[in-house]
Parts: structure tokens; sequence; C-alpha cells
């Protein structure tokens, strides 16, 4: 594992611990709970980081195959900086303003197995396993496209970054679910 990475790494191991420990004893039930129709549920966080981070992950195997090819916006001077550096500061776990989620990324449906959280700790396994075979010392090189669109783009350094930081983001989000009022009491208590 390289120093550059190491932190993301981290970062995304400790989301998945800690869903392991918060989510780990809820029930289907208490998964698929939603505060207001119009807020996610647990599970629904869960998914929504998978369907977003799918798309980065199927980009970092392009480049560690050397099969991956800068599209005409990825070769645009200074735009994916510009994305890149909003797009950081949009998911920032401590910017509380709400960002809308594109449609490609909200969840696939309202109700989810139990296993979503097993979906989601063996997703991250696969993403850490993934960061960790980058070529370190030239994440500033590539460029690529958010999943979101694809004139929106980036660098491989800041979508290294952001995985992690959106991760938290919505696992702060998932832990506030549990705290609302009406959250269903434990079926084993």
């Amino acid at each position: 594992m390289t120093s550059s990475i190491t932190p993301h790494t981290q970062l995304l191991a400790e989301v998945s611990q800690a869903a392991e420990q918060h989510f780990r004893p809820l029930s289907k039930e208490q998964l698929n709970w939603k505060p207001d129709p119009n807020k996610w549920s647990i599970a629904q966080c869960l998914d929504h980081l998978i369907r977003t981070n799918e798309g980065y992950l199927e980009q970092f195997e392009q480049i560690k195959s050397g099969q991956k090819r800068n599209s005409l916006w990825e070769r645009m001077p200074l735009f994916p900086t510009l994305f890149g550096n909003f797009l950081l500061k949009a998911v920032d776990p401590a910017n509380k303003q709400k960002v809308p989620a594109p449609s490609s990324f909200r969840p696939a449906r309202s109700h989810f197995p139990p296993e979503v959280l097993d979906n989601f700790l063996a997703h991250n396994r696969s993403a850490i396993r993934s960061m960790e075979q980058l070529p370190a010392d030239e994440l500033r090189k590539y460029r690529l496209t958010s999943p979101a669109s694809p004139v929106l783009t980036l660098r491989l350094d800041q979508a290294v970054e952001l995985i992690p930081m959106h991760e938290q983001r919505h696992l702060q989000q998932a832990l506030r679910v549990m705290e609302a009022e009406g959250f269903p009491a434990s079926a084993l208590g």
C-alpha cells in the first residue's frame, strides 16, 4: 500500500467498521425505515454508495490494466481540477448543505433485504483493494469521468479522496436515521 492512498483506504475501512458496528444488529424493518417519505433509509444510503462508487471503480480497473483513454472532456485543461474541487466540497461531511443525488445514483428501490449491509461491506473491501493497486505516484496524471455525466470530469487523486468523504457523509446521514423520532425499536428488545 502506498502512502498517498493509505489515508483514503483507511477512511473506507473505518466507514466499513462503523457500518458493521451500528447496522449489523438492525432488523430488516429498521434498515428500511425512513424518517419521512422524502428521506432515505439506512439501506438506501448503503445502496446509493455502492451505485455511486461502481462507476469510479470501473475506471480504476481501466487505469490499472492500461486501457483507460481520456475522453474529450477529460482532456480539457483545468476542467477536471475545477469540477473535482467542486465535488469534494459538495460531499465533504462538514458541508451541511443538502446536495441532491443525480437520478442515476438514487437508491434502486425503497426496500432492501438485510444483505444490503453485506453487499456494502464487500463492495468496500473491493474498493480498498482497487485503490491500493492504483499507481500512487501518477494519481494527478489520470482523469476520470463522473458516473453522473460524461461532461463532468475530475482527476484520479480527487476521485480517490472523494469516495471515502462521500461514504463518511452518508454514514452520518444513516446514523441520523437511527436517531430520528419514530425509529423502530429492536425486534429483540
